[in-house]
């Protein structure tokens, strides 16, 4: 899931730097609302992780370290 929150963030600023160089309004605010689905994917990431670190204390180190680079990229999407 993080990978395919990485290439969703990533697809938004492309579509978003086209939509500023073309000035289309209409595609900039398809990518503003493609938000949401980056959100979702950050709250499955972290209920997922928080879930690993509850069973596996071993864990706690990698799995905070995928909530916090999925909080990152869920960080770009809401500047996009």
């Amino acid at each position: 899931q993080l990978l395919r929150m990485a290439d969703t963030v990533i697809a938004m600023l492309d579509a978003a730097l086209l939509a500023v160089r073309e000035r289309n309004e209409h595609q900039a605010i398809a990518v503003w609302k493609q938000d949401d689905a980056v959100d979702a994917l950050y709250h499955d990431i972290f209920a997922t992780t928080q879930r690993e670190m509850e069973a596996n204390p071993a864990n706690v180190q990698a799995c905070a370290q995928i909530a916090f680079m999925a909080k990152n990229y869920e960080r770009v999407a809401d500047y996009i």
